[in-house]
């Protein structure tokens, strides 16, 4: 992406989705739909990481730690300083005060933490960063069956990956 301002802020918000997505995905935490799009003319791009239902009380941790994910994630792809989106920023903090009285944790000390494991995990699933962003950029939505394919594959190609997204692998689609 070369330098245009719309064009970096939609792959900034691609591996931003995709850092959600994947951290999710790794953690079994289901969700209903990742996508990116664009906000209007010349305004940039967002996205959302649409969950189903309330998080189990044993995934709730590692819950935190894949919204941390988000801004982290283009830190780590691409090098860039985070960016502590403020709905991700508030999300966690909330998340993070009352799983910390929970454990009985200081709440300064729970989110660096968690921070740390949300660096970590992508950091050692950077190639499985990369394909869901790479899918997400190419389809702009993917749903947690797609992204756990992704995060899965070893050794696929990269015409099977997309066939898999597009459900057409095995006579699905």
């Amino acid at each position: 992406m070369d330098g245009d301002p719309v064009a970096v802020g939609k792959e900034e918000a691609v591996y931003h989705e995709a850092g959600h997505a994947t951290v999710s995905a790794l953690a079994r935490i289901r969700f209903r739909q990742v996508r990116v799009f664009r906000r209007g003319y010349r305004q940039g791009w967002t996205g959302r990481c649409s969950y189903r239902w309330e998080i189990p009380a044993g995934k709730r941790e590692w819950f935190l730690v894949s919204t941390l994910a988000g801004p982290i994630a283009p830190a780590v792809a691409l090098g860039i300083p985070v960016d502590w989106d403020q709905d991700d920023t508030d999300n966690a903090a909330s998340r993070a005060l009352r799983l910390s009285e929970e454990l009985g944790l200081p709440y300064e000390e729970y989110m660096r933490c968690a921070s740390a494991s949300a660096r970590l995990v992508l950091t050692w699933h950077l190639r499985a960063l990369n394909r869901v962003a790479e899918a997400l950029a190419r389809h702009g939505a993917l749903d947690y069956a797609q992204v756990r394919r992704l995060v899965t594959a070893r050794q696929h190609s990269q015409r099977q990956l997309d066939l898999e997204v597009k459900g057409e692998a095995n006579g699905d689609g």
